[in-house]
């Protein structure tokens, strides 16, 4: 009976250990917050009840001003040396003999610590004896030496490093011109990826021995960069700003009249002004749209409706080949979008279900499946 509890104990330990998260190495800005919170992190131990009294001694203010200041300090280099400050060596004046010479732990040295209150030494931990040894062999306080491993045998050169920045630089980008604000973000063509870019690279640079993963995990870490343009459901009246913006700078290239430049370069202004206002407006809207949005999903006495007309529907939508050779019926959706619930309404009337259902006898068994398939009402 007791072997049995004994190996389900040691099951659920083992699936226990499984199921911990292991501890994963911090980057960037993470890993800065967890020195700073190491480093400020130092709190008043338990009450020790020695015999000299210690927290009856420093008064509970007194406490609390040292432990402040300890933890203000700027790193753990400081630290040491504000300890290490008030610790002096000395040498070992008299020795009482109490054992043999071969067995006697003799010690080589003295310490002496400045301090306002007569406390006792039942705190003293690893990181105090540190210090004391340094203080013995060098004389001065340690230093932190965490982080400061040189021996990288797999980390980048420099002349690498460099080469891989030049090389995704030189792919010429395209900012979104959709947003007020501005964003340092770039758009590559859609038929670009980083692995076509990686081979690009090796090409150019057959002698640098690069992996893909180093490659992508300097893109993705240094650059701001995504692929494929905004195509398709784009503001006509963005584009025809930007058009006229591009026919107006070429012309001021190919233009040697300095008056007619001049021109130009007004009327760029001004339809950059128009451009903007454009966004200010379109931002302005959806702004708005946001704040209706919320305040419905919160509020039982507000609701927000928008209304759009959605994309040409095609009717049939069939993947033949004929399709594409033949005329097909477009339905135009208008789509009423309720913002507190996401649900989407789109409104057939009976003239236009009259119609679709007309042109049953006309399509073939496919298409009068989705007749068939058409809401009642």
């Amino acid at each position: 009976m007791n072997t049995e509890n004994n190996s389900s104990g040691n099951e659920s330990e083992v699936v226990s250990r499984q199921n911990e998260s292991k501890k994963r190495k911090k980057y960037g800005r993470m890993r800065d917050v967890m020195k700073k919170i190491r480093l400020q992190s130092h709190e008043v131990g338990a009450n020790c009840n020695c015999r000299k009294q210690c927290f009856q001694n420093v008064p509970e203010e007194a406490r609390k001003t040292i432990l402040k200041n300890f933890n203000a300090m700027t790193s753990i280099n400081e630290q040491n040396s504000y300890l290490c400050g008030l610790i002096t060596v000395l040498l070992i004046r008299r020795r009482r003999p109490r054992k043999d010479e071969d067995v006697a732990n003799l010690r080589s040295s003295a310490y002496s610590y400045r301090t306002s209150f007569y406390v006792c030494s039942w705190n003293k931990e690893k990181k105090l004896e540190i210090l004391q040894k340094s203080l013995k062999m060098t004389g001065v306080a340690p230093k932190d030496k965490r982080g400061e491993n040189k021996n990288h045998p797999r980390k980048f050169d420099a002349h690498v490093l460099a080469a891989i920045d030049e090389h995704i630089k030189s792919f010429k980008g395209r900012k979104i011109h959709y947003s007020v604000t501005d964003s340092r973000k770039l758009y590559l063509p859609e038929d670009l990826n980083i692995k076509k870019m990686f081979k690009m690279f090796c090409e150019l640079n057959p002698s640098m021995k690069v992996s893909y993963e180093s490659y992508r995990t300097v893109f993705n870490t240094k650059f701001n960069i995504a692929f494929g343009y905004p195509t398709t459901d784009t503001c006509s009246s963005c584009d025809e700003f930007l058009i006229k913006i591009k026919s107006l700078q070429s012309d001021v290239l190919k233009s040697m009249d300095i008056a007619q430049k001049e021109r130009f370069q007004k009327e760029i202004r001004h339809i950059t002004i128009q451009n903007d206002v454009h966004k200010r407006k379109a931002e302005v809207f959806y702004s708005r749209k946001r704040a209706a949005k919320k305040r419905s999903r919160t509020s039982v006495t507000h609701e927000a409706i928008c209304l759009d007309f959605g994309q040409n529907l095609s009717v049939p939508n069939i993947t033949t080949n004929d399709v594409y050779y033949k005329s097909q019926l477009n339905v135009y959706a208008f789509n009423i979008h309720i913002l507190s619930t996401a649900k989407s309404l789109i409104p057939i009337t009976a003239k236009k279900f009259k119609h679709l259902q007309d042109l049953k006898r006309f399509c073939g068994d496919e298409a009068k499946q989705f007749f068939d398939n058409l809401p009642k009402n």
